[in-house]
């Protein structure tokens, strides 16, 4: 896979794509860290600390295993902030054609919006039910849903839109990367199963003990080795998704990023 250098990891990162100078590469994935976003965005990523845990990150990243699909773009996010923590990797694969007919006004939901996006997507409400659920205060959301083209009010039924016009993810992979403490690395990977389609943990080296790997296989999670390239030795249970509403805040970062890689 072609790749730009930028900083420690091997990728193109939004201030590239922004630059005039510089043709958008659609195979090459997007990269977005505390270092590389917008000022207003650094709160929602951890701050890395070096060590050989970064540094197999990085060579993760440099050697992206992932293909892209016809027709998609595909981005990394590292240690992004989550109610439930920060996984140390996850990337995301979407449709740009979806994304293009989204209207601007997406870009200014918040969690609280999300949320009850992800409800409304559970089964069939009728407005009363909301209100009874959430109380009055959850009309400015109702109506901000509305104007972004994700809600309609169809008599006494709100009706969002279908997940085919609303959700352009169609890969989300959650990687946890651990030097040592195997049984950790399992137990976050399998907690990062709440957001991502697929989830993993990332070794230096194939484990001696066998144990390990009939764990990880036990609670669904794949198992990323880096030899000379990353080679999987254990595939995960796929998820649908939204599995829940921080898939959609993967998903919502799309607007922005398609813009940037907009030719």
């Amino acid at each position: 896979m072609p790749v730009q250098r930028f900083g420690i990891y091997s990728a193109m990162t939004p201030i590239d794509l922004l630059r005039k100078d510089v043709r958008p590469l659609y195979s090459v994935p997007i990269v977005l860290d505390r270092a590389t976003v917008r000022i207003d965005r650094t709160s929602q990523f951890r701050a890395s600390n070096d060590g050989p845990e970064k540094d197999l990150v990085a060579e993760f990243v440099g050697k992206l295993p992932f293909r892209m699909r016809p027709g998609r773009r595909h981005a990394i996010f590292v240690e992004p902030w989550l109610e439930s923590g920060a996984p140390d990797l996850v990337y995301v694969e979407w449709k740009p054609a979806v994304v293009t007919r989204w209207r601007s006004v997406r870009a200014s939901l918040g969690l609280q919006d999300i949320k009850l996006l992800q409800l409304l997507y559970s089964r069939r409400w009728q407005l009363r039910d909301i209100e009874d659920l959430l109380g009055p205060a959850l009309l400015p959301a109702i109506e901000k849903l509305s104007r972004a083209g994700l809600l309609l009010l169809k008599g006494r039924y709100l009706q969002p839109t279908t997940l085919a016009r609303a959700f352009a993810a169609t890969r989300i992979v959650a990687i946890e990367a651990k030097v040592s403490q195997w049984s950790r690395a399992i137990e976050q990977a399998h907690l990062n199963t709440w957001f991502a389609s697929e989830s993993y943990i990332l070794m230096p080296r194939k484990p001696r003990s066998s144990r390990i790997l009939e764990r990880a296989k036990a609670a669904g999670i794949g198992v990323w080795v880096m030899n000379a390239v990353p080679t999987r030795v254990l595939s995960p249970r796929r998820h649908r998704l939204p599995a829940s509403y921080a898939s959609w805040q993967f998903n919502e970062w799309l607007l922005e990023l398609n813009e940037a890689t907009r030719s």
